[in-house]
């Protein structure tokens, strides 16, 4: 099933444009370092790759955490139709993922 994680990244990829755009309505120092400290986090803790991946529960509460400030972001923007979808939509995704992983081993 791989529509569950080319979801997931475009929720990545929104979520760093999310917060460019929240971080811009404030200052441009935010529009640059909101989507820059959300991606070390990513990269460092969560990605596949990650050097320091974290083991699944704590990993999914941190994702669950970076994509619900996210929408919160964008609720307090005043875009709350769209800070709630996104936040419901990312933490489904995240859920579905790994219970098509359990399903599949």
């Amino acid at each position: 099933m791989r529509l569950l994680p080319a979801l997931r990244f475009l929720l990545e990829l929104g979520s760093l444009a999310a917060l460019a755009f929240v971080g811009w309505s404030v200052s441009w120092v935010l529009a640059v370092v909101l989507p820059v400290a959300m991606a070390v986090l990513w990269g460092t803790l969560i990605a596949p790759k990650a050097p320091r991946r974290l083991p699944d529960p704590w990993r999914l509460g941190v994702e669950a955490c970076l994509f619900g400030a996210v929408g919160l972001a964008l609720v307090v923007r005043g875009w709350a139709g769209a800070g709630l979808t996104f936040t419901i939509v990312s933490l489904g995704v995240a859920l579905a993922l790994r219970v098509t992983r359990t399903a599949e081993s």
